[in-house]
């Protein structure tokens, strides 16, 4: 079982991390389809600066609140990954 994991979700998903969709963060949901494992991968949003160099507070991003609540509601569903 430990072998299964390792080939079918670990290298998988260190390939993305790596070098795919989750190179800058992101989440994953892992699904089985047809008897294979696939990855519905979300890029993870960029990250608005803490505060700007003039000392000054930065704009906020729009469509952002500053938490995540309601951000599966505005985010679209992640193309699966196989």
């Amino acid at each position: 079982l430990a072998r299964v994991i390792q080939q079918e979700i670990k290298k998988p998903l260190a390939d993305q991390l790596l070098f795919g969709g989750l190179v800058t963060g992101g989440h994953v949901v892992v699904d089985v389809v047809d008897g294979a494992p696939t990855f519905a991968v979300t890029p993870a949003k960029p990250a608005a600066k803490a505060k700007a160099d003039d000392g000054e507070e930065p704009e906020a991003v729009e469509g952002e609140t500053g938490d995540d609540a309601g951000a599966a509601d505005d985010a679209k569903t992640p193309e699966p990954v196989r």
